[in-house]
Order: structure tokens, then C-alpha cells, then sequence
């Protein structure tokens, strides 16, 4: 196998052509990963006009005041399996189907979900229903010089990241402390690889 990968730039409608790259990647021994996005689905969503960039939180103390600033797009992120195809020599795989993933975020530091999805753009608490096509790859009973056994044909989440401040005024303050950093990842994409177990 080689060592490369390929991005694969799609959109809402997965076209017979960009069917036939996935395709053409299974049937490449030189490529071990091809990654298919959608940036439509990482677009900044429409905010209600009453969400604003703080909050305040009535304490029996007083009140508590959170901002959200410094917001900043990352780096893709890729996460665990959510689809597989395992077979042996002369046995097509393929995956065809559709799985909602949930937005996750790393910490919120006190701010509440509708201030952040406010400020990033994302829903704290939304979705996002990926597609999952690959195949149908008829399993090589070499690879190289090598006998194959069996060959797994992997699909896992592509997120887009956003990092973000939250910062804090205690009820007896009247200045604002930066509470942490945190990292919101939505869904957008797939990467697909193969995985050769050999005799």
C-alpha cells in the first residue's frame, strides 16, 4: 500500500462523479485514504436577533456575567468508526448509509449552550446526518506480492473544528477573567480507508 491520501471537496448532492473517484480510490493500491467533505454542512447557521455575545446569571449572591469571544476555525479532526465492510478475496464490500452525529464541545466553562452556539455559529445541542458511500470494492486476493486474507474497508467522522474564550465577571467583580478555552466539532465529511489483514 502506499502512504497518501486524497481530499475529495463534495456538496449536498453526491453526484455520479465524485461516486466514481471514491470508486477509483478503493481500486487504488496507492492511496490509503480518501476524505470526502461537504463545506456546506460546516456553514455558520442563521442566530436569533435576541442572542447576543453575553449572559447574565442571577446567583443567590448576585449576578454573574459570561462572555464568549476569540472565535476561530481549526484544523479537521477526525473521530472514531461509524461504518465497516469486512471481507474476504473475490467478496464486494460496500457501505451505503446515512448517520446522524451529534456536535460535540470539549468544555464550557459556565457559559450556557445558547450563548456559545450564539457566538460559533453552531448549534451546541444540533446534529448533522452524514452520507456514507463506498464500494462496491470486489477484495484483491493479492496486494503487491502479499496474499490477502481478508480486507476491511473503514469509514470514519470528518469533523470541522472551532476554538473559542469564555470569559467570566463574578458577582463582585468588575473585571473579566478568562475562564479556558474551548473546541467545538461539528460534523462534515467522511474519510474512508482499507485495512489488508495478510496471510
Amino acid at each position: 500500500m502506499g502512504d497518501s491520501h486524497q481530499i475529495l471537496v463534495t456538496n449536498e448532492d453526491f453526484k455520479v462523479n465524485e461516486k466514481e473517484i471514491v470508486q477509483d480510490f478503493l481500486n487504488n493500491e496507492n492511496i490509503d485514504e480518501l476524505v470526502v467533505i461537504n463545506p456546506e454542512l460546516a456553514t455558520d447557521e442563521i442566530l436569533s436577533p435576541d442572542e447576543s455575545a453575553e449572559e447574565s446569571i442571577q446567583t443567590r449572591a448576585g449576578v454573574t456575567r459570561y462572555k464568549v469571544n476569540n472565535v476561530k476555525s481549526g484544523s479537521n479532526y477526525t473521530g472514531g468508526q461509524i461504518a465497516i465492510a469486512v471481507g474476504e478475496p473475490d467478496i464486494p464490500l460496500s457501505i451505503n448509509q446515512t448517520k446522524s452525529v451529534s456536535t460535540t464541545v470539549s468544555a464550557k466553562f459556565g457559559a450556557s449552550n445558547k450563548l456559545i452556539s450564539g457566538e460559533v455559529g453552531w448549534s451546541v445541542t444540533g446534529s448533522t446526518s452524514i452520507s456514507i458511500i463506498g464500494g462496491p470494492y470486489t477484495v484483491p486476493k493479492t496486494v503487491g506480492k502479499k496474499k490477502v486474507k481478508n480486507c476491511s474497508l473503514i469509514a470514519k467522522t470528518v469533523y470541522k473544528t472551532k476554538t473559542f474564550d469564555v470569559h467570566k465577571m463574578p458577582w463582585n467583580s468588575f473585571q473579566w477573567s478568562k475562564q479556558g478555552t474551548g473546541t467545538i466539532k461539528k460534523a462534515y465529511g467522511v474519510s474512508f480507508s482499507k485495512k489488508f489483514v495478510y496471510k
